[in-house]
């Protein structure tokens, strides 16, 4: 049943639950679509908070309708100053009777920034989202943030009765109808078993849907936080068009609920590849939870709203599931076979999945997989402080789907935390070669390799150097004395054709 609910006021909103059919236990599939949650978003997004989303768009709108005077910027930039305090990440104590992870694991910390931005999603108004904002953040700074909402909310309000209202909320009214859909609703509860996930009574999944002008040239971004599905949609989109992001979305959240002990039966048949010696397992692993996310919602899901014919010229396309090259052959691949498993309700830990994703993907890619650039897919990070910051370099030369990547100045036991505590995440250091001693100080590298990467650095003013940190990952170290030697040296790394131990060999 849909029940629909709209409030008077500033702050009129829709709001859908979707309750799973008889036939079908799961949990309620609600969505979302409100000026509150909106206009969060957007406060993070074009002040620049670190967040996905259109930022070009949005950056647009801000300044036709919300920007106009030298106040607004300040409002604006109080924002990010004040969400920028909230950055920390909170890691729970060692649960030293949780069963090991070998490989890449999950992230099991709490990310306040994420805490603050549901806040903005869940509030009903803006003396709710007061309320709710104090739970997080300093009594001053959450009055601080209230009194911005307020600011900022009645301009916005105008511009979404005038615009977002009457394009979004039929969107949302169909969204919520096709998650009743059978090929939606059969395809959700299909999933969750293959992902080993078992809902409680009344659990609830929230869709959050997020109006985007269509301003500049830009593509659309979608983001899982916990339980809630966040989805930006254009005016004029067709909502079926946009069901494979949703369901994707929500894929990532179901291989986050895999139980824990289930996981490492998963990774446990990946490392049991790797030691048959299948090179590539670990690389293919690292692609797994975004390639079947590709698989199951822009694969498997959006074939049931396209015309055989339409879908098969998709497929053909480069890069149509997925932008990165590798997680998008990944999917294909896998969607080749992946029906049939899914129709018996095989699950992701049956022992026979690994060998034959891992047999899957080595047909379609070969040896390319056995790669520097695959193996840092998940990564860990230390970055040291160069004389300009390399942290996003890193991001944007390796495009890791998954990364722990800290800057800060080279290496003592903080720095090195992450490091030590995911051994089966494949590594890179980039490093000053004056640090190289407290590297092998804190046991990373030996005096002898430290040795031979500093005589490497004065031959040829930098170095890149790699070992085996376990069997299945890797240590890479760039050493150079300078941001844009090491920036140079990061993308010979990138293009390296095949793994290596020992000096990066010289490329032609």
């Amino acid at each position: 049943m849909i029940h629909r609910s709209r409030a008077t006021g500033l702050l009129a909103a829709l709001a859908l639950a979707v309750a799973p059919a008889a036939a079908q236990p799961g949990p309620n599939l609600v969505v979302h679509y409100t000026p509150l949650a909106n206009l969060t978003y957007q406060l993070d997004c074009v002040s620049g908070v670190r967040i996905q989303c259109s930022r070009e768009n949005l950056r647009a709108l801000w300044d036709r309708e919300f920007l106009r005077t030298a106040q607004d910027s300040a409002r604006l930039a109080d924002w990010a100053r004040i969400r920028g305090r909230y950055e920390a990440e909170v890691s729970p104590a060692a649960d030293e009777g949780a069963v090991p992870l070998p490989l890449a694991g999950r992230y099991e910390g709490v990310y306040l920034a994420e805490r603050m931005r549901v806040a903005g999603f869940q509030a009903t108004s803006a003396a709710d989202y007061g309320e709710r904002i104090q739970l997080l953040a300093l009594a001053d700074d959450a009055a601080r943030l209230r009194g911005l909402v307020d600011y900022f909310l009645p301009r916005f309000d105008g511009w979404w009765q005038r615009e977002a209202a009457a394009a979004g909320a039929p969107f949302a009214m169909r969204v919520s109808e096709l998650m009743r859909d059978p090929r939606i609703a059969g395809r959700i509860a299909e999933f969750a078993r293959f992902y080993g996930v078992q809902f409680a009574p009344g659990e609830t999944i929230d869709f959050t849907l997020l109006y985007r002008p269509s301003l500049v040239d830009e593509g659309t971004s979608g983001q899982q936080i916990g339980a809630r599905s966040l989805v930006e949609f254009v005016a004029g989109e067709q909502p079926e068009g946009r069901m494979d992001v949703v369901i994707h979305e929500l894929c990532h959240y179901l291989f986050s609920r895999l139980p824990r002990e289930r996981l490492a039966a998963l990774e446990a048949g990946f490392v049991a590849r790797a030691a048959a010696g299948q090179a590539s397992a670990p690389a293919a692993y690292n692609l797994l939870d975004e390639s079947l996310a590709s698989t199951l919602g822009n694969g498997l899901v959006i074939r049931a709203f396209m015309t055989p014919a339409a879908y098969d010229s998709m497929l053909a396309k480069q890069g149509s599931l997925y932008a990165n090259p590798l997680i998008d052959g990944a999917a294909k691949a896998t969607l080749r076979w992946i029906e049939p498993w899914l129709a018996e309700g095989r699950p992701i830990d049956d022992p026979a999945f690994a060998p034959r994703y891992v047999a899957a993907l080595d047909t379609a890619f070969g040896a390319r997989l056995q790669t520097p650039a695959a193996y840092l897919n998940h990564m860990v990070g230390v970055v040291d402080r160069f004389d300009r910051s390399l942290q996003r370099a890193v991001r944007r030369i390796f495009r890791p789907s998954s990364s722990y990547t800290g800057e800060s100045a080279c290496c003592d036991a903080a720095a090195l935390s992450d490091y030590r505590s995911k051994p089966g995440l494949n590594a890179l250091i980039v490093v000053l070669p004056e640090h190289l001693a407290a590297l092998a100080e804190q046991g990373v590298i030996s005096r002898v390799q430290m040795d031979e990467i500093q005589t490497r650095v004065r031959a040829d003013g930098g170095a890149v150097y790699a070992f085996r940190r376990s069997s299945t990952a890797f240590t890479y170290i760039v050493a150079a004395p300078a941001s844009d030697r090491a920036e140079a040296l990061l993308r010979q790394l990138a293009a390296a054709p095949a793994l290596f131990e020992g000096f990066l060999p010289a490329q032609r």
